[in-house]
């Protein structure tokens, strides 16, 4: 492998493994509630009525929940025992795993120095990659596996197509919507590459593995035999559950996916999708990609997440699409600084909205046996995070919290959005215990905050923007 790629990919796992100590939230409430809370349902930790509905309808695949369990199970034993860092170990190995999925297709696509050189050059359009590898998200894992098998296609041995079947199926119980790149994949190996009957007879055998284990291990994970595929098919496609989630125009994907602190670099890349398309279409990336996008494209439903598995094939995009000479690497260079900046961003601050995973990891750990207090606002912690014991009260305003504390016997805890209170409390005195919010301590700033953050919520919730907080701890007393 080239030196550079070599020095490319160990920086990558470094700010990979910070990043997967400081982004303890998620992107999508999924990644957590779909696959950590479904494994920790089997370590005792959350209750059944604490899950989504997703679990009673038995369509959401057990695979994915069955590793990281078989994971936290084995650090509990060498003696792990707090859930955040129970946390931290999948979004740790889910990174790694993810990294060397990456230098796995890296690698084999592009095996000449000079390829390799030129690849390295574009990878700092891709900032929001250590982000992306540490979410313990369908998503990601189905993406890793894809990114894995690619790389087995262009290798050598009959065994290759065996593992790369199994790769796709895990792909596959991971995230149904894989299959398309799968399917891609099994096409160009049939129609372009002229692959042996005999290879491709083994590379679906290897396929199928995954899928026949994944019967046994739904089993184990719903307590009942059933087939999650189709009643994800079922539930979503025929039923149109799906559809109640919003819907979006066929061309949705091209304003969602810039949508966010990565625009530039963003846009390039969607321009670099389309080029290479047109420049590359007997690529096996093309095969693979196009008919993704265009089945994401025509189901109503869309968010920027549903593209995500692709993100470890989309790195080939710039070098295929783009003639690197003088002006081009100038643009790319150009494009790469707000890329990078927002990727240390992202990896020094556990940015995110409705994530309250700090107040949560201070809950725990700082009343582990219990809490309780009032709650005004939407935060509801989740399942496995929560102390023994949590008991609160819920609000829609600051009115009728002087009546609790009185009849609480002049003292209650306090969890509110607000990082500043000052003012608020008529006969009652607040004093801040902790806060998410990293200028809580500066009056006129906290106070400033306050007032921006109620005013864009306010804004937000009529044009379904995300709701902006940052959760802050307060005792409240009588004066």
């Amino acid at each position: 492998m080239n030196r550079r790629l070599v020095v490319a990919l160990g920086l990558l796992v470094l700010v990979t493994g910070v990043t997967a100590w400081t982004s303890n939230g998620y992107f999508h409430t999924d990644e957590h509630y779909q696959v950590l809370e479904f494994a920790s349902l089997k370590l005792g930790r959350t209750a059944v009525s604490e899950l989504p509905w997703e679990y009673g309808a038995r369509l959401r695949p057990w695979m994915q929940p069955w590793l990281y369990y078989v994971l936290m199970r084995g650090l509990m034993w060498a003696g792990v025992s707090d859930p955040f860092d129970l946390a931290f170990g999948c979004r740790l190995v889910s990174g790694l795993f993810s990294c060397g999925a990456l230098a796995a297709f890296a690698g084999s696509l592009f095996p000449q120095q000079g390829e390799a050189k030129r690849y390295v050059g574009t990878l700092a359009l891709f900032g929001f990659l250590p982000y992306l590898f540490v979410r313990t998200s369908s998503e990601n894992l189905s993406g890793a596996c894809v990114a894995f098998a690619c790389a087995l296609v262009l290798g050598q041995g009959r065994a290759r197509w065996v593992l790369c079947g199994v790769f796709l199926g895990v792909a596959f119980e991971a995230r149904y919507q894989s299959v398309f790149l799968g399917a891609g994949l099994v096409l160009w190996l049939a129609l372009r590459a002229r692959a042996r009957l005999l290879h491709l007879a083994l590379l679906v055998g290897g396929g199928l593995l995954p899928v026949l284990a994944a019967v046994c291990i739904d089993r184990w994970g719903y307590g009942e035999w059933c087939f999650p595929p189709w009643n994800y098919v079922r539930e979503n496609l025929v039923h149109g559950v799906a559809d109640q989630f919003g819907k979006s125009p066929v061309y949705a994907y091209s304003y969602l996916v810039v949508a966010n602190i990565f625009v530039p670099s963003a846009a390039l890349l969607v321009v670099a999708m389309v080029l290479s398309w047109i420049r590359h279409p007997g690529h096996p990336v093309t095969w693979m990609t196009v008919p993704f996008v265009l089945v994401h494209s025509l189901i109503a439903h869309k968010e920027e997440r549903f593209l995500f598995p692709m993100v470890f094939l989309a790195t080939s995009f710039p070098l295929h699409a783009l003639a690197l000479g003088a002006k081009t690497r100038c643009l790319v260079k150009v494009v790469s600084v707000p890329s990078l900046a927002a990727m240390v961003f992202l990896a020094l601050y556990p940015f995110g909205f409705r994530v309250h995973v700090p107040m949560e990891r201070y809950l725990y750990r700082t009343y582990g046996e219990g809490f309780t207090g009032v709650v005004v606002g939407r935060f509801r912690p989740n399942p496995m995070y929560l102390p023994q014991r949590y008991e609160v009260t819920r609000l829609e305003d600051l009115e009728g919290l002087k009546e609790i504390v009185v009849g609480r016997g002049g003292s209650v805890n306090l969890l509110i959005e607000t990082p500043d209170i000052a003012g608020e409390l008529a006969g009652l005195e607040a004093t801040r215990v902790y806060s998410e919010f990293p200028f809580a301590g500066q009056g006129s700033l906290a106070r400033l905050s306050s007032r921006v953050m109620v005013a864009y919520n306010e804004f937000g919730d009529g044009m379904a923007l995300p709701h902006l907080a940052w959760m802050t701890l307060y005792r409240v007393e009588l004066r």
